[in-house]
Parts: C-alpha cells; structure tokens; sequence
C-alpha cells in the first residue's frame, strides 16, 4: 500500500522526507494499486493526487494493476492542523449571557468564541499541512516504503503547494528494479 502524506508551505517550502526498506535493484515489486479512500478536501482534488501518483509512478516503471493483483498498495493522507467543528453558541439562561461549547466540552466566553470562530474559518490563516504516501506490500500489508512533506500552509494556497509537496514526495519511490 502507498499512502501519501503532504505537507504545504507558505513561504518555505516543504520538509521533505522518505523511509525505504526497499533494496534498490533487487526488489519483487512491478505493479501498483491506487487505495480508494478520499482526504476530504473534493473529488477534483482527490482525482489529481491520484493522477499524480500514478504518473510517477508509471515514469518509474511500475505498470497500474487491480488491487487483488498488483505488488504494492499506494495510500494518502492529508493532514491539516486547525480543523475543528464549528463552535455552536449557547445562551446561558441563569445568567442571559451568550456562552458556548468548544468540541472538547469547555465551556467559553463570547469573545474567545469570536476570536476562535472568526480564526477558525479565515482561509488565509496558517495552517500546518502534511501529506503521507505509504507504498505496502500487497501480499503482506507491510509498509516497504513511506514519504511524506509538511509545511505551514494556507487554504488558498493549499492544493498548488500539495502538488508540489507530491511531487517531491514521490521523486524518492524506488525504480523498478531489472
């Protein structure tokens, strides 16, 4: 299995870094399977990390397979810090004073849920991104290779640094070998 972890940055770019058990030259591996399980952010966005993977992939000579049949299973991850549930007010009937309830149950006053609402929900606020991708031995289900690129990221800016992030994740993959 490939699993896909990236990182974007804002202005730095991305730290980049890969895990490889795989010996160079002497590895059983010539085909893959993409993993079917979308990050969440859109189909468009999904289907583009795939294509990327899969592009690389094939540059470095491994051929697409079904995944009851290919060597190794790619996955992905994003992961973003930040992200919560949105923050529902409550109003507190002894006192009439608008309180609420953050996810983990604590309960704040209206100007820290202002400050919080307001910052969880700004696009251009910095936000820490990392993108994992696991190649797994189809057979055995044990990670052979691992990548991955975090960075500090914004929305808007997001998916052009996660292409880049990808893309400098996977120049570490294996050739296959001869």
């Amino acid at each position: 299995m490939v699993s896909i972890l990236i990182l974007a940055g804002c202005g730095a770019p991305s730290t980049v870094r890969h895990q490889n058990s795989i010996r160079k030259g002497s590895h059983p591996y010539r085909t893959f399977a993409v993993l079917d399980h979308p990050v969440g952010r859109s189909d468009a966005f999904d289907a583009r990390v795939v294509a990327a993977i899969r592009e690389v992939m094939g540059t470095k000579g491994y051929a697409p397979a079904d995944k009851e049949e290919a060597d190794l299973l790619v996955s992905y991850k994003l992961l973003l810090s930040g992200e919560r549930a949105p923050i529902a007010p409550l109003h507190g009937p002894e006192r009439g004073g608008t309180m609420a309830m953050d996810p983990q149950g604590v309960v704040v006053g209206q100007d820290v849920l202002q400050a919080d609402f307001v910052g969880a929900m700004n696009p251009n606020a910095p936000r820490q991104k990392v993108l994992l991708v696991t190649l797994q031995d189809a057979s055995s289900y044990r990670v052979v290779w691992l990548g991955w690129a975090e960075s500090e990221v914004t929305d808007a800016t997001m998916e052009e640094q996660t292409n880049d992030a990808l893309t400098r994740i996977m120049l570490g993959v294996p050739e296959v070998a001869l």
